[in-house]
């Protein structure tokens, strides 16, 4: 019979500030997340393996890692670039995610790691491609790669992305895997090539509009290497675009104003005759307006 033997997420981007696309209360709202992650690694009695990103910046206030010490599961994470300090591991010691050693993270850095008595993984952090031969103990087990690099299908998420980073390149990159996990490209997707997958888990919260409609998900493995998605508790309509109308105003107001600088009947450039243009038109006192004459040379 087959059991589920571990459960997969990616880029949980813990942060303070919420994004300017949310409405709720986002660190809140990250804590109902990870008390989801706790309560299902509870149920199962499985290892939570992230594809990397825990937080959003590599350097974290005390109160965001009591925080984190609180609400995180016990889970085996691999670095991500908003991990590493200066996207330079010889900084590592300086981030947040180096003091989460000490309590409920372990790293899986450059090496393998046993699952199950059928499977290994192996952790590949931001900026390495290159992996470690496995033990011997290891070499008959079904593999799995736990990396965070850019991963994209169908469509490019911005248009410099390699295309050597779609996933079936990678797919073919690395044949040793069964199956390969990949962070950093907060969408969503699964790709089959010749019998091995390539998951792309997604991020664990809406952070931008482009997002809406996104479900956040984590995936469970199963022992003969099928697997299968649950999907976190959302709250509608936190994800607001309201934000993109006042930008609109905004910049509406900044061509409007370099309007009327060409436009010399609407914009009178003489300093000193809109100072007495003001005083006319406004209640001043006299000292003051003595004052601001004599500071002008007026």
């Amino acid at each position: 019979m087959k059991e589920i033997i571990a459960i997969f997420t990616s880029d949980l981007h813990i942060q303070e500030n919420a994004p300017v696309c949310r409405t709720d209360d986002y660190l809140t709202a990250i804590e109902s997340k990870l008390l989801f992650l706790t309560d299902l690694q509870e149920k199962l009695s499985c290892e939570v393996y992230d594809a990397g990103d825990i937080f959003s910046k590599w350097k974290v206030s005390n109160s965001l890692l009591n925080f984190c010490f609180k609400n995180l599961p016990k889970m085996t994470t691999i670095v991500g670039n908003h991990d590493m300090p200066h996207h330079n591991m010889s900084f590592f010691e300086d981030s947040g995610l180096s003091v989460l050693e000490h309590g409920p993270v372990s790293l899986l850095l450059n090496r393998w790691e046993s699952i199950s008595s059928d499977w290994c993984i192996y952790g590949l952090p931001y900026g390495d491609t290159e992996i470690i031969e496995e033990d011997s103990s290891e070499i008959r087990k079904r593999k799995i790669l736990l990396s965070h690099q850019m991963c994209w299908h169908n469509e490019k998420p911005y248009p410099t992305v390699p295309d050597s980073s779609n996933a079936k390149s990678i797919l073919k990159k690395y044949p040793q895997f069964d199956i390969i996990i990949t962070g950093h490209n907060h969408q969503s997707f699964e790709v089959e090539h010749e019998g091995r997958t390539l998951i792309n888990i997604g991020s664990m919260m809406r952070s931008s509009v482009i997002q809406e409609d996104f479900k956040p998900r984590v995936m469970l493995l199963y022992s003969d290497g099928s697997f299968k998605f649950k999907y976190f508790p959302i709250m509608e309509d936190v994800v607001s675009l309201d934000h993109i109308e006042i930008l609109k105003q905004k910049d509406e107001r900044i061509e409007k104003f370099a309007e009327n600088l060409s436009n010399e009947e609407s914009c009178d450039l003489d300093y000193e005759k809109n100072i007495h243009a003001f005083f006319n038109n406004n209640r001043i006192r006299s000292k003051v307006k003595e004052i601001v004459l004599e500071c002008i040379g007026a």
